[in-house]
Parts: structure tokens; C-alpha cells; sequence
């Protein structure tokens, strides 16, 4: 063969490639295909610091990356040449409308030659601003466990396969006060979710009753379950649950043992059902004495 019938050959086969697209080796046959789904995540970072008198204090990074819900634990010693061992577990509660970020902090702190001392924590902190909190101090005030952190939310890219169980779905979420033709919307979000995948969300008070607005223990926690996809229709589980946080220590000084308790139950509701594209689920929350009525209207699209 010469040059002469070589180089139309080459240009042949060149348009031939270029014609015929290729087939993604991460895409096997009879799949239904993927598809990007975006994680909201809690990124924290800080400083654990170990202060011992007028020293400089011994200290050490902390961070995590968290979905809303999640724990983390991290264990750690620190200062010489008496060391004081710190067993952390970090949980980035449900995300709340506001944008503010709760953080539940859970010490075992451990001295030298001492029995480990518990201690529970709440910070609340705006997006990129940080918050201190004491951990641990000693009878004498000479040694002091503080930890520095800041928080805030970000979207993380994962790709997931779509079939015909997992494939994304949009959640539209109106909180409706009232009853009747007076009801009215008093706070409307969106919530991406796949099928067979649970998505949370959380009000920092109860909504329709003043009284309530002013206990900040109180906290409206809805988890939406999309669960399975039947003939074009959504099977969508929902349920609420209005929760009461344990008291701050500063609260829960003077107090009896039992307002120590992790937080607690006080009402709950679920309901399920299916839905086509666009349709929608309601679920009263459960009112109380002198609160103005309270729903939660859910619509899927998908």
C-alpha cells in the first residue's frame, strides 16, 4: 500500500470515529442512565484549645464534613505533661429555614489520674461566622477545654444511577396556617430527594402559635420519605414530629435530674399516599390548646 491510498484511508476512518458517537464505558447496557444529584452538606472546622494558666494553649485542628442529621466522632489527647484525653461527637442537626446552623457537641473529657467528665453542648452559629464553646474546666480554673468553630453549607456534586427505583425527585414544602379559605402560606421551600431516599427538614419553632414561637427548646422536624415508584405514581410517606431540646447547663443549674433527658417527643403525625407528578399530600400538625391550625403540604415532581 502507498501513501497515495494510505492518507484517504486514514480520513475515512477519522470521519467514520467522528460520526458515530462512542459509548460511555460507565454506562452498561440496559441501564436507564445517571444523574447529578446535589448533597447539601455542613462543613465544620475549627481549633480545640487547651488552656493551662497564663501559657500558651495547647491546641488542635477539628473538622468534618456532615449531611444534616449526621454524627461524627473524633478522639484526641492533649497538653504536657499531664495530657487530657477528648472523645468529640459533632452532629449537624436538621437545617433550618433561617440559614442558621445547629450544632449538638458531645465531650468525654478525661484529665490525667481522673475519671472522664460528660458534658453536652448546643452552638448556633450564621453561615462562615464562628462560635466558642467550654468543654471542660478544672476546680481551680487553671485548666480550661475550649473549642472554637465555625460552620457553614455547601453543595456537593454525586452522581448517582437513575432506574426506575432511584431517580430524583422535587419536593415542594408549604407550611399553611389557618383553616379553610383563610389559610395562608407562611413559609414555602424545595427539597431534592431520590426515590428510596429520605429527606429532612426542620423549623426552629412551631408555627401558628405565639406562645410557642418563644420556646426556643422547641423544634418541628418533618422527614418526607419518597419510597417507591408504581404505574406513573409516587408512593410519599411524610412524617412530623414536634421535639423539646434538653435545657442548656446554664437552664438545666437548680433544676431536677429528669430536665437532663435527650430531647424528647412531644406530639407526632405521619401519613402516606400516592401521588402523579404534581400532586400533593397534606398532614395537619398536631394542634394544641389555643394554636392556630398547622399544615404541611407536600408536592412531588418528578
Amino acid at each position: 500500500m502507498n501513501l497515495r491510498t494510505v492518507f484517504p484511508l486514514l480520513a475515512a476512518t477519522a470521519l467514520l470515529a467522528a460520526t458515530v458517537p462512542p459509548t460511555p464505558a460507565s454506562e452498561p447496557p440496559g441501564r436507564d442512565g445517571w444523574t447529578v444529584v446535589q448533597e447539601t452538606r455542613v462543613r465544620v472546622t475549627g481549633r480545640l484549645l487547651l488552656r493551662e494558666g497564663t501559657a500558651p494553649p495547647a491546641e488542635a485542628p477539628l473538622e468534618w464534613s456532615l449531611e444534616p442529621g449526621q454524627s461524627r466522632p473524633v478522639a484526641l489527647s492533649l497538653g504536657k505533661p499531664q495530657p487530657v484525653r477528648v472523645g468529640l461527637v459533632v452532629t449537624a442537626e436538621p437545617l433550618e429555614a433561617s440559614g442558621r446552623i445547629r450544632l449538638r457537641i458531645d465531650a468525654d473529657v478525661q484529665p490525667a489520674g481522673s475519671p472522664p467528665v460528660g458534658t453536652a453542648r448546643v452552638l448556633e452559629l450564621d453561615p462562615g461566622r464562628a462560635g466558642l464553646v467550654e468543654l471542660w474546666a478544672d476546680g481551680a480554673g487553671r485548666r480550661r477545654l475550649v473549642a472554637v468553630l465555625a460552620a457553614s453549607t455547601e453543595e456537593v456534586p454525586r452522581l448517582e444511577r437513575v432506574t426506575a427505583t432511584t431517580r430524583p425527585v422535587d419536593l415542594l414544602v408549604e407550611v399553611l396556617a389557618g383553616e379553610g379559605n383563610r389559610r395562608r402560606t407562611v413559609e414555602r421551600l424545595r427539597l431534592a430527594a431520590l426515590i428510596g431516599s429520605p429527606a429532612r427538614y426542620s423549623l426552629a419553632s412551631v408555627p401558628g402559635n405565639a406562645a410557642e414561637d418563644r420556646d426556643p427548646t422547641l423544634r418541628v422536624e418533618l422527614e418526607l420519605f419518597p419510597a417507591t415508584l408504581h404505574d406513573g405514581e409516587l408512593e410519599l410517606r411524610i412524617r412530623v414530629a414536634v421535639r423539646r431540646s434538653p435545657p442548656t447547663p446554664e437552664e438545666q443549674e437548680g433544676s431536677p435530674p429528669e430536665t437532663s433527658r435527650a430531647r424528647v417527643v412531644t406530639s407526632e403525625a405521619s401519613t402516606s399516599g400516592r401521588v402523579a407528578p404534581g400532586g400533593s399530600i397534606e398532614l395537619p400538625l398536631p394542634r394544641r390548646a389555643g394554636a392556630e391550625p398547622v399544615t404541611f403540604r407536600v408536592t412531588a415532581f418528578f
